[in-house]
């Protein structure tokens, strides 16, 4: 407890005046879930069909079907991208609509706030020993905008995800939640419940399906965090996402917020 209050050394009151629980010292982002992955994939067809990407996303998913096996089982190494720890926003606040986004999405995601330094070749253990606080993170993310990212930059994710991340109020201690080996009742069984509601209305998969932290991911947290650390080592106050739940964002359930729409999660 005292390590997780040391790197969330003190509330951050940000521009407009709501509070976050800490402001974190980096940003990586995962994508962890291989559902989530997977529908994906489909969702942006139609996205790329609309800014005119289409044979070049299929090109693209021509080689990525090829290392598709090797991309979600536990030995593959694990995808990310580096935010941008200075646009988070807090609880209740309301999120910019990014200048150049048609289609604005959200994204339910558990983040593990880092709260001991971690070694550029970290063993298990020392990376179990720094994992200190649970908090929930929307990744808001302008799906047009990322899906010309993803075929024409080729710099991965740039302008797409970086408007605003939004954090909530609290910060659950990793002992609460999980135990080496990813015990505990953050991913043992089906995990924890989660859900999203936009303007009051629950917002799911296909049939209703509950969508929860416990379903299927392409390595353990473990592995992800050396596989982050590795060759720069990590420290505390850096804030790291475990990637979307499935059925947590509107690319999957094909629906997009709107200007003044309301979500929580």
């Amino acid at each position: 407890a005292t390590e997780l209050a040391a790197a969330a050394s003190a509330s951050c009151v940000v521009e407009s005046g709501f509070v976050l629980p800490f402001q974190p010292r980096s940003f990586r982002d995962a994508g962890s879930y291989v559902q989530h992955m997977s529908q994906a994939v489909r969702g942006f067809v139609a996205v790329a069909g609309k800014e005119g990407h289409l044979l070049q996303m299929a090109l693209s998913q021509i080689g990525k079907s090829l290392r598709l096996p090797f991309g979600v089982n536990p030995a593959a190494r694990p995808g990310y991208y580096h935010g941008n720890p200075c646009t988070f926003i807090a609880d209740g606040d309301e999120a910019p609509w990014p200048s150049t986004c048609g289609w604005l999405d959200y994204e339910l995601e558990v983040a593990v706030l880092i709260t001991r330094p971690v070694s550029r070749e970290a063993t298990a253990a020392e990376v179990a020993a720094a994992l200190g606080g649970f908090v929930l993170i929307n990744d808001f993310s302008a799906r047009d905008v990322q899906a010309d990212e993803l075929v024409s930059v080729g710099f991965g994710f740039v302008k797409c995800k970086a408007a605003a991340t939004a954090m909530g109020l609290d910060v659950v201690s990793s002992d609460e939640l999980w135990a080496p080996g990813d015990r505990g009742s953050l991913f043992e069984g089906r995990g924890l419940r989660v859900e999203v509601k936009v303007n009051g209305e629950a917002w799911r998969g296909a049939g209703g399906e509950q969508s929860s932290t416990g379903m299927v991911r392409a390595c353990s947290l473990e592995a992800l965090v050396r596989y982050m650390a590795l060759d720069e080592g990590l420290q505390p106050g850096e804030l790291i996402g475990m990637g979307t739940v499935p059925n947590c964002c509107g690319l999957e359930i094909g629906r997009g917020l709107q200007p003044g729409d309301e979500g929580a999660l």
